[in-house]
C-alpha cells in the first residue's frame, strides 16, 4: 500500500478514532480494502518504529500487540475485517497517537513528489 492511500483514508481514520464502538463496527463491516489496508499500514509503520508514540499511548496499545501482529500478516481481507470488528477498540488509542506521524509522512511524500516534478 502506498502513501497515497493513507492520504485518502486519513479523514476516515480520524472518524474511526472518535466514533462510538457501535458506529466503528458498522463502518468497519462495510469498509473497503483501502481502509483496511490503511489501518494495517499504520500498524505496520508503528511496529517498525517509523511512527513514534509517547509512553502513555504505548501503555494503552501494549495489550493489543498480538492483534497488531495478526493484522500485518498476509491474510485475506475478510479475516482482517473480522479482527478489526471484534478487537477494534484499539483504534481510539492508535489513530490519535500516530496521526501526527502519518501527517508528516504524507507531507514529506508530497513535497518530494513536487520537487521531482520540477
Amino acid at each position: 500500500m502506498c502513501i497515497k492511500n493513507l492520504d485518502k483514508q486519513k479523514d476516515m481514520l480520524c472518524l474511526l478514532s472518535k466514533c462510538k464502538p457501535a458506529m466503528r463496527k458498522a463502518i468497519l463491516s462495510k469498509a473497503d480494502k483501502n481502509l483496511v489496508a490503511a489501518i494495517c499500514q499504520t500498524i505496520h509503520n508503528m511496529l517498525e518504529g517509523n511512527l513514534s508514540i509517547n509512553n502513555n499511548d504505548f501503555k494503552n496499545l501494549k495489550k493489543y500487540k498480538k492483534t497488531f501482529r495478526k493484522l500485518i500478516e498476509k491474510s485475506k481481507l475478510k479475516n482482517k475485517k473480522e479482527i478489526l470488528i471484534q478487537k477494534g477498540g484499539f483504534l481510539q488509542f492508535l489513530i490519535p497517537a500516530v496521526i501526527s506521524g502519518i501527517t508528516s509522512i504524507i507531507s514529506s511524500y508530497i513535497s518530494n513528489k513536487k520537487s521531482d516534478q520540477e
